[in-house]
Parts: structure tokens; C-alpha cells; sequence
């Protein structure tokens, strides 16, 4: 299965594009306002929208106690699965738990929904956190 593209920039331009910014755009113009985005850090969004900075987020969000305590969350948009990437003609890694090993280090994007699993289903694994708002980063 492959899911559309959900946020994209365009390096030259700044332009956004993708699924998410359609749906919002769509919604803005039924309710006749005008959309401003802002690109937020994972770490941040959830403070970010309790201050009033902004009024909505439309990053592919989970749902966790601890932000369902602090945001209120609309019906989804999509359901989307999660995935590791690895070196191509990487052998080691045969299951989940396989990651689950304090030799092994792995690059999630703080705040973001990979970086809570990791923390509490490979305990032993050094995270590698990194502080952005594009997830791409913990590819290179």
C-alpha cells in the first residue's frame, strides 16, 4: 500500500503541497478564512498549540494518553503504519526485539510517536534524538 505524500516543501519555493495541506486548504476555504502555516519542531507542537501560536497541527499525529490529556484530537484522517529503515543488505535485524540491544543505535525525531515507542519498547538501544521538524533528517 502506498499513502500520498502528506506535507511536502519545496526547497526553492517554500511551497507546500501534499494531502494534508489540500484537506486543510479545502476546509479554509469552505469556512471562508485564510490559512497561515507554520513549521513547528515535534518536541514543541503540542506547547505551541496550548499558548494560542497556533491552531491546529496537521502532522500525522498518535494519540497518547499524555497528549490526549493535553490537545483534543478530530476523527483521523488516514491510518498509517510504522516502519524501520535500515542499510540496504542490513542482515542483523530479523524482528523488532532485534533492535533491542545496546550495541544498536537508532535516530527518531523528538516528540514524534517513533521516538515514544522507542523509549519504551528498546530500552536498550541508544537513541540518537533529534530536535527538527523533518523527519527525513534521522534518514541521513
Amino acid at each position: 500500500m502506498s499513502i500520498p505524500p502528506t506535507v511536502q516543501k519545496n526547497l526553492n519555493t517554500g511551497a507546500l503541497a501534499g494531502h494534508y495541506i489540500d484537506t486543510v486548504e479545502e476546509i479554509a476555504r469552505e469556512m471562508g478564512v485564510k490559512v497561515e502555516f507554520h513549521e513547528v519542531e515535534w518536541g514543541t507542537f503540542v506547547a505551541g498549540l496550548k499558548s494560542g501560536q497556533y491552531d491546529l497541527s496537521i502532522a500525522a499525529t498518535y494519540r497518547t494518553i499524555p497528549r490526549a490529556q493535553e490537545i483534543a484530537f478530530t476523527r483521523p484522517l488516514m491510518y498509517v503504519g510504522n516502519s524501520v529503515i535500515v542499510r540496504a543488505k542490513e542482515t542483523r535485524f530479523k524482528t523488532i526485539k532485534d533492535f533491542n540491544s545496546d550495541d544498536i543505535t537508532i535516530a527518531v525525531t523528538q516528540g514524534e510517536q517513533g521516538h515514544e515507542y522507542a523509549k519504551l519498547n528498546l530500552p536498550k538501544a541508544k537513541l540518537k534524538v533529534l530536535s527538527t521538524a523533518d523527519q527525513s533528517f534521522s534518514f541521513h
